[in-house]
């Protein structure tokens, strides 16, 4: 049509009174469609936001909320005393997602405890001992775009270590002269032998939980690609990501390095608390609205 109005309207009136054409996610029903507004049809131009996903809070930390715990064997040497056992390990783990821009960033913290139960051997003494270690661990977690990569954790603890039992493998006379001995040295350098343990406990549990975390990542990647793999559709020779993160969500969005007059509006909040929401232009009406998908 060439024509500057028909019937009376305009025809930038006539689309603008068009109803948007129905969306559907894969519960068959349409999130939400906004409408341009005045002010944003001449606002300058700016990069065009060829998609947005908006992935919630919940999907990223639930999975890295579980509880961690461990039951793993201990040998370690303690000021000349090679002692074996078992360690138990369990921590409550705490997830955020740190708001940020151009970038995106989780916090995870770990609080728990270590009890290890130990019989060590120096000679002809042996040595039973429980050690107490509570500790604090955190590490960063950060999204590239693709993936979600998790820096070494850092651990902090303190130790309570106490000598349950001393023993000799020598008869009689001889046996108690060892056990006497073995106690006033234990007492001696017990402070000492507990920072070692410390130490020690808190180098084993930052690989534990290293690992741990790795393998929690791995899977929640495994889902994150299976959203983010429609970006890959969609993307074109002059395409880039753009990533954000709120306390509520992770969001990326595909945007043209060409500026556009035409770029239609998104909601600054999302429409779903648990739901991953894709946001697309609608032909033909793609200056005029968008909509959202469901995809979880």
């Amino acid at each position: 049509l060439t024509a500057n109005s028909v019937g009376g309207a305009t025809w930038q009136q006539m689309v603008e009174q068009l109803p948007a054409p129905p969306l559907s996610n894969i519960r068959g029903q349409a999130l939400a469609t906004t409408p341009r507004t005045d002010a944003a049809t001449h606002a300058p131009e700016r990069q065009a936001t060829l998609a947005r996903i908006r992935i919630p809070a919940a999907m990223l930390l639930e999975p890295l909320e579980q509880d961690f715990a461990q039951v793993t064997r201990v040998q370690r040497t303690v000021l000349g005393t090679h002692s074996c056992g078992q360690a138990v390990s369990h921590g409550a783990v705490h997830g955020d997602l740190l708001p940020a821009i151009q970038a995106a960033k989780l916090r995870c913290v770990i609080v728990g405890e270590v009890v290890s139960t130990t019989r060590g051997v120096n000679g002809p003494a042996v040595i039973h001992s429980q050690a107490r270690t509570q500790y604090r661990a955190q590490a960063e977690i950060t999204f590239d775009g693709r993936s979600l990569t998790a820096k070494p954790v850092t651990v902090w603890g303190r130790t309570c270590l106490a000598i349950t039992k001393v023993e000799s493998t020598l008869p009689r006379l001889r046996g108690r002269l060892v056990r006497r001995v073995a106690t006033r040295r234990a007492q001696a350098s017990h402070r000492q032998a507990q920072a070692i343990t410390c130490q020690i406990t808190l180098k084993d549990l930052q690989q534990r939980i290293d690992e741990e975390l790795n393998k929690r990542l791995d899977r929640i990647n495994q889902r994150l690609n299976q959203r983010l793999s429609v970006l890959e559709l969609l993307k074109r020779a002059d395409a880039e990501l753009a990533i954000q993160t709120t306390a509520d969500m992770l969001q990326v969005d595909l945007t043209s390095t060409e500026p556009s007059e035409n770029n239609p509006l998104i909601p600054e909040v999302s429409s779903s608390a648990d739901s991953v929401e894709l946001w697309l232009p609608i032909p033909p009406l793609a200056d005029t609205a968008v909509g959202a998908l469901a995809l979880s």
